[in-house]
């Protein structure tokens, strides 16, 4: 069960694995989202690019990548990224809800 207290200064931490297999490892980046207002529709838009941002920090981006075999291994890294961090967020998200409610 989450304490409201802790989620509004904790970190939402991704930790996904790393989409080069020879470097099989967890990576976690922290999102901070405390200063959002994820009862929101524009909190969590914040909040989801955050997300995505992390996701190009660990993964990189594919629009940048010409190697067409890299440009897929980072693909399905953001997929992994946005899968792995889905039930935080939501939690985040439903936290903040009850807090207003």
């Amino acid at each position: 069960m989450f304490n409201a207290n802790k989620i509004k200064s904790a970190v939402l931490a991704l930790a996904i694995l790393s989409p080069i297999p020879a470097m099989a490892e967890t990576v976690s980046v922290p999102v901070r989202y405390a200063d959002l207002d994820l009862s929101s529709a524009d909190g969590q838009r914040a909040f989801n690019g955050r997300i995505a941002a992390a996701g190009r920090q660990i993964c990189g981006s594919a629009d940048s990548e010409r190697d067409l075999s890299r440009r897929a291994s980072i693909r399905k890294c953001l997929s992994e990224v946005r899968t792995s961090s889905e039930s935080a967020r939501l939690a985040a998200i439903a936290v903040k809800a009850r807090a207003v409610s």
